[in-house]
């Protein structure tokens, strides 16, 4: 696997004890105590130190409350920034050197969430490496280098990066085809996979980001900031009913009961629609399948891991 960029900025340890303080340095580490690299806003100098994080942390229109929903509403995002979830490195029982070593760069209940649940649920080794996306570290030069579009997720297989998060979970599902997340190619139900997947991504995850940031085709014009977001939160939840309906037909999973790379896909987009006025759980058939998706060891280890102990969706 390709080392980090040498403009990342590399962290030793803040304290003793491993754990990150507010005001202190940026510290992340792996459980063996190696240096561990992460991207921040600044210095862009290879071995530089992490600035200090401010006591006032400030976000362009649309960053604050979007981070404020991830994680919940009474939590602050300065906390969560000065205290962010340590960078892990995962072996699973295979110990092979054969086996994939993946890098997942990510932000707190970001798109990477999907990705994130596959690698728990995979079983297989992988490390994190925060983009500190508070600080606009995705556009950063570092980040840039890896992911010009300067969007989270990115994964790093290799000498292969991957960027979108519905194309990292399809890279992994077909990486691993014994764990089932997907379909053979080439079948009936791979094609209904697929056609659930990209609904996902292309009609109802995009309407719930026009939601959370209606100023991007608005301006500044707050009357027309608001219709955009009237307008975007009315044709999400026709999508989420769209999901409703097929789910009381055909669920109580995508695909029936077979456990698969899209109901992940719909946990991470049900945390981002919580604050809606008709949220994704006010449907009983998607209730039930968040219910038992949420359920499983492997989701709330990747929530728990990007630093989110409260209810997943």
């Amino acid at each position: 696997m390709p080392t980090i960029p040498s403009q990342t900025i590399k962290c030793k340890r803040a304290n003793p004890d491993g754990r990150n303080r507010a005001g202190g340095p940026l510290a992340s580490h792996s459980h063996d105590g190696n240096e561990i690299a992460r991207f921040a806003s600044r210095g862009d100098r290879a071995g530089a130190s992490a600035p200090p994080i401010q006591n006032k942390l400030f976000f362009r229109p649309g960053i604050d409350g979007q981070i404020r929903r991830a994680f919940g509403r009474n939590r602050r995002i300065d906390d969560v920034v000065a205290n962010p979830a340590p960078i892990y490195f995962l072996l699973s029982a295979n110990t092979n050197r054969k086996t994939p070593m993946y890098q997942l760069h990510y932000f707190p209940a970001n798109a990477n969430a999907a990705p994130h649940m596959l690698l728990e649920e995979l079983g297989v080794r992988y490390g994190l490496v925060l983009v500190d996306r508070a600080n606009n570290a995705q556009k950063s030069k570092a980040y840039l280098k890896i992911n010009p579009n300067g969007r989270i997720p990115t994964l790093v297989d290799e000498n292969l990066v991957v960027s979108e998060a519905a194309a990292i979970v399809l890279h992994l599902a077909d990486q691993h085809p014994a764990a089932g997340l997907a379909p053979k190619v080439g079948t009936p139900e791979r094609a209904k996979f697929y056609q659930w997947l990209i609904f996902l991504t292309n009609s109802l995850q995009e309407e719930l980001m026009t939601w959370q940031y209606p100023e991007r085709l608005a301006g500044d014009d707050a009357a027309a900031t608001e219709v955009v977001r009237r307008g975007a939160e009315a044709r999400a939840s026709t999508f989420l009913d769209v999901v409703e309906d097929h789910l009381k037909a055909n669920g109580p999973l995508f695909l029936g009961d077979q456990l698969s790379a899209a109901d992940f896909y719909l946990v991470m987009l049900s945390r981002w629609a919580r604050p809606m006025s008709k949220p994704p759980r006010s449907r009983p058939s998607i209730a039930k399948l968040l219910d038992k998706v949420t359920a499983l060891p492997s989701v709330r280890r990747a929530y728990a891991r990007e630093g989110i102990n409260d209810e997943i969706c």
